[in-house]
């Protein structure tokens, strides 16, 4: 075993390892047990490379270049994202990170990239959650990629409302303006990947491509792990 996989296996033995779709106990070196994967929805309707939506949303002319998405946020991919919302639910980034990855490599999108970030979350919701799922994602994407990691180019400013109190159209409207960038960073000619759990209108991507793109980023390109179908988007 190398030193990763020594580690995972005495971290198991104080805190053994869960299934973040189902919470049941899984073997040491498994980051889904396989129940969960079987379950996972299939991809029938092909999802737009462009927009990140199976019910394209190109024609709103998205600030971001690419979304490569890894599956639909339906069935038991709910439970495992609301887990890795709410709790340390890495195993679920690490799982889809390599998924993504492969996306990126198969569309000829990975070579381009030249920093990895992620969609920030307000310094009180990081507080209240403990860490920024995005952030996470974004961690195991990079080390894959062997690409620098940035997750402070964007700041989210803070809001009353959270986002799934609100309605498909309410939701494009709040974030508009939640963004700042940090002008420190200079992105000019540059291609960064946008890590993030899930796409629903494609709003705050959209917002946070804007806030890259003001910074001189030449391209954007989105990697999340599910895309809502039209009857989910109030869900999150």
């Amino acid at each position: 075993m190398n030193k990763k996989e020594i580690f995972r296996f005495l971290t198991d033995l104080l805190f053994p390892n869960r299934c973040p779709c189902c919470n049941k106990f899984i073997s040491w070196n498994k980051l889904i047990c396989e129940n969960c994967i079987a379950k996972f929805p299939e991809l029938k309707v092909p999802i737009c490379i462009k927009c990140g939506k199976a019910d394209c949303i190109c024609n709103t002319k998205p600030q971001y270049d690419y979304c490569i998405v890894a599956t639909y946020y339906d069935g038991i991919i709910k439970n495992g994202i609301v887990n890795f919302k709410l709790k340390n639910g890495v195993n679920f980034a690490e799982y889809f990170s390599k998924k993504l990855v492969n996306l990126l490599k198969t569309n000829n999108l990975s070579k381009s990239i030249d920093i990895v970030t992620a969609v920030p979350m307000t310094r009180q919701k990081r507080v209240e959650r403990g860490y920024n799922q995005s952030e996470v994602l974004a961690k195991y994407i990079s080390r894959l990629l062997n690409k620098p990691l940035a997750n402070n180019i964007i700041k989210k400013k803070n809001k009353k409302l959270t986002q799934h109190k609100l309605t498909y159209l309410e939701r494009k409207e709040f974030v508009k303006g939640s963004f700042v960038a940090d002008e420190s960073y200079d992105l000019k000619g540059k291609t960064v990947l946008l890590c993030d759990d899930v796409i629903t209108s494609g709003a705050t991507l959209n917002e946070c491509a804007k806030m890259l793109k003001k910074l001189g980023a030449n391209k954007v390109i989105c990697a999340v792990i599910s895309s809502t179908n039209k009857k989910y988007n109030n869900e999150l």
